[in-house]
């Protein structure tokens, strides 16, 4: 690669950590009440009931370190709107956390809590490693955050462990109900978008995605949207693919209003994956999101950067990381008409 591109693409690269958070948990809204005992095995430290654990912000995905069966800690995806929790399926590596044997039973074990989780899928997470250039070990899902009252301070890089049935909260926090599926939380959201209008569904909180909104292709049929209508942009993706996006006026939920917000339309063959439509870290971001899954409710406190426009990268450049220990930079794809098209980047350098 030329040292001119070389050059023109660390002026893009742009890295952000997560700070670190407290719990600080209790009850203006009153307690919520007990629930029953659930399949999923677990035990705190101290015989506690509260566990915080520090958070990474890698390309505005959350990340925790986790123990599989005792082995050392490796790096977690928070994905809140993927059912299943997931181990990666590579076999090479003496670090590589695995499952014993063929047993679908793995002892998790994040500072402060141990989780015994049976029916562990494995998969193949080399692509997402590319995309946040680091080597992900696997993915903590909706079937395992959903048993607990999970607090996410994205300004203070933490996630909090809560057991549900001695959360209280006595914050000043608003609290917003969630709609679940499949132990997947979504929350009723309204929409504007220029040259379609406005239309109200569920929307997925979703942890895993960095982005502000994103819109499904089913949504776009169910409530008859017209691409043509809209002013769009290809942004570029991966494999040379690209995503049309364009700015909603507004989206609202409870009684916040994001203004401006970056809207993209997945397709089936996209780095972005939804079935409906879903709401990312370029939103939640700018509060603190405490999601109580068993009692049905999002409490959400807005922090400093609420409601300043939500960021979009303007460069017009995908990149992937690659070779040993992913500090090879590639350029995946360019968009025309951007400053990286202007500096002359091309996919591949």
């Amino acid at each position: 690669m030329k040292l001119g591109k070389f050059i023109a693409i660390a002026a893009i690269l742009a890295a952000g950590f997560i700070p670190a958070l407290r719990s600080g948990a209790s009850s203006a809204l009153g307690r919520a009440p007990a629930i029953d005992a659930d399949k999923l095995e677990y035990r705190f430290a101290y015989k506690g009931n509260v566990a915080e654990v520090p958070a990474e912000n890698l390309c505005q995905r959350l990340f925790v370190p986790v123990r599989v069966n005792q082995t050392k800690p490796a790096l977690f995806e928070i994905n809140t709107a993927n059912p299943n929790s997931q181990l990666y399926s590579a076999s090479t590596g003496e670090d590589q956390p695995q499952a014993v044997g063929n047993s679908t039973v793995a002892m998790l074990a994040v500072p402060g809590l141990e989780m015994k989780v049976t029916d562990l899928t494995t998969g193949d997470l080399s692509n997402l490693s590319k995309l946040v250039g680091a080597s992900v070990h696997g993915v903590l899902g909706a079937d395992l955050l959903s048993r607990f009252i999970v607090d996410i301070q994205y300004d203070r890089s933490s996630v909090t462990f809560h057991d549900a049935n001695a959360f209280n909260y006595n914050g000043k926090g608003t609290v917003i109900p969630l709609v679940i599926r499949n132990g997947v939380p979504s929350v009723h959201a309204k929409i504007t978008i220029p040259g379609h209008g406005t239309f109200e569904d569920e929307f997925d909180i979703q942890t895993g995605y960095s982005g502000s909104v994103a819109i499904s292709h089913s949504y776009v049929v169910a409530h008859r949207m017209h691409m043509s209508h809209l002013k769009t942009l290809h942004f570029p993706e991966s494999a040379g693919l690209s995503m049309p996006v364009t700015r909603a006026k507004n989206i609202t939920f409870g009684p916040y209003v994001v203004q401006d917000a970056i809207v993209e339309f997945p397709s089936e063959h996209s780095n972005v994956t939804t079935s409906s439509a879903m709401i990312g870290n370029a939103i939640l971001r700018k509060f603190r999101v405490i999601l109580d899954v068993p009692h049905q409710r999002m409490i959400l406190e807005s922090n400093s950067t609420f409601p300043n426009d939500v960021d979009y990268d303007e460069s017009g450049v995908a990149l992937i990381a690659s070779g040993a220990n992913l500090k090879t930079f590639e350029v995946a794809g360019v968009a025309s008409h951007s400053p990286g098209s202007e500096a002359g980047l091309q996919t591949g350098d």
